[in-house]
């Protein structure tokens, strides 16, 4: 959805008939890229509004992107969102490396007891290293040890602040969660998606899972492309915010 300015967001921020999707996109180019406005174009055509945004270092945004960076960024514009929004929901959405850039947004909120309306973790990890030691990339490094994966590769990323602790922060997160991860992911592969929720179940959070077969070839970026989807998430909409403040276009 195109802002043409802020008396139009606050206009469409107030319908009584539209939720807000604070969309995180992954690690890749921009929030323009074609897999993320494919997923714009299906929300706004289910009557949602959706927030995006870009984070320092990428797209035309400047700086450059550090954990505690763009962590600080989507609070920058969540604050702003919320300010905006007046009583319509609000619904944290992360993608790939954007679940770990919501784990830690919701997970703050949480803690300041003003959690969003809810949080969707689409192709989740669990934390930074299984994230790191299960990409194909990785394969180039298998010949390492746990130990040396951990001194040469992880502490050093620890060390300039990237820890992306997702099964950690997610124990803290106090809305309903939903986890969509598809059985063919290749780059963040599903077992991390099932040990998030794992996490989450054993702190006892509200959360629901669901996965799709590797027979709909959705991999890494394309649940958006799965005919089940609109109704997962209007079933969880559906189920987390007042029956009054939302309707779904069919």
């Amino acid at each position: 959805m195109s802002l043409r300015s802020e008396d139009h967001f606050i206009c469409l921020g107030k319908a009584e008939s539209s939720a807000i999707i604070f969309y995180a996109h992954g690690n890749s180019f921009d929030r323009t890229f074609y897999h993320r406005v494919e997923m714009y174009n299906l929300l706004s055509g289910k009557n949602y509004h959706v927030v995006c945004f870009d984070y320092r270092g990428y797209g035309d945004s400047e700086g450059t992107p550090t954990e505690q960076g763009i962590v600080e960024d989507a609070r920058c514009v969540y604050d702003w969102l919320k300010e905006k929004c007046g009583t319509t929901p609000i619904i944290v959405w992360g993608h790939s490396m954007g679940t770990g850039v919501s784990c830690k947004l919701v997970q703050d909120l949480s803690t300041e007891q003003q959690p969003p309306c809810g949080l969707i973790l689409e192709s989740p990890f669990n934390n930074l290293k299984d994230a790191v030691t299960n990409h194909p990339i990785f394969t180039v490094f298998s010949w390492m040890n746990d130990f040396m994966v951990d001194h040469i590769i992880i502490r050093p990323l620890n060390s300039v602040g990237l820890t992306m602790q997702s099964d950690k922060r997610i124990r803290l997160v106090s809305c309903p969660i939903i986890i969509l991860h598809a059985e063919d992911d290749k780059i963040l592969p599903v077992k991390l998606g099932r040990a998030l929720y794992a996490a989450a179940k054993e702190a006892e959070r509200d959360i629901r899972y669901r996965e799709f077969s590797s027979d709909d070839g959705l991999g890494h970026k394309f649940i958006c492309r799965s005919p089940k989807l609109p109704e997962i998430i209007e079933e969880f909409v559906g189920s987390i915010t007042p029956p009054s403040s939302i309707s779904i276009s069919s």
